[in-house]
């Protein structure tokens, strides 16, 4: 009877294992898995420093969506199309993964796809008046991305796990700015924090690109 007992309790223990990673899947790593192959993913806006306030633009104008490509050695390259306040950007993606840690770490940068007007002055006349020049310039972003590669687990059995796919989850901050000071650092005017959430579409590494058209613009700036 004790044995039966303790065969019971052994195996109620191992089901409630069971129940724990339904609920809360285990990840592996450290090696565990391959890191290499193509990833695609969304980045969503979480907090801006300085967001635009005209026209109340709605939520579905602060979005992105990448695809980056993780070689087995080397710098994983990629595209990125990024929306914040209604403004497009087409940007690259470079970053480096650690198999060990299961990271993927990198730049991003980006370039609005129009530009704007400022009118500056340039010199002065022969009769002391100011002379105005319209000038054009992108809105640039470029910034970092921090992620972890995780790989899904889920019970199969009372023993068994079975890998689900494996994502990528972490988080991007990029800095927007259109001039230059006189110091030659960016004139940050807008710091944005993006979640990034992607998954591994393929085990081979494949090459992706992502923009929207170009337009002209008649904004201008000061």
């Amino acid at each position: 009877m004790k044995k039966v007992l303790s065969s019971l309790l052994a195996i109620a223990f191992i089901e409630s294992q069971g129940l724990v990673l339904a609920k809360g899947p285990d990840f592996g790593g450290g090696g565990a898995f391959s890191i290499v192959g193509t990833y695609a993913g969304v980045m969503v806006v979480k907090s801006e420093t300085n967001p635009s306030t005209e026209n109340a633009r709605p939520t579905s104008a602060a979005i992105g969506v990448f695809s980056v490509g993780v070689p087995s050695s080397g710098i994983a390259n990629g595209d990125a199309v990024v929306f914040i306040d209604g403004t497009a950007y087409n940007g690259n993606i470079i970053a480096v993964a650690d198999p060990n840690a299961d990271t993927l770490d990198g730049i991003v940068e980006g370039t609005s796809n129009f530009q704007i007007q400022t009118v500056v002055q340039t010199s002065v006349d022969a009769n002391g008046n100011p002379v105005f020049t319209v000038q054009n310039s992108n809105i640039f972003a470029q910034g970092n991305l921090q992620t972890d590669i995780s790989q899904l687990l889920v019970p199969t059995g009372l023993d068994a796990l079975n890998t689900t796919g494996i994502i990528i989850s972490g988080s991007a901050q990029l800095d927007l700015f259109s001039e230059v000071n006189a110091d030659g650092t960016p004139n940050v005017t807008n710091t944005v924090t993006f979640s990034v959430d992607g998954v591994q579409q393929s085990s081979t590494v494949t090459t992706s690109t992502l923009s929207v058209p170009n337009f002209s613009s008649g904004g201008s700036g000061s």
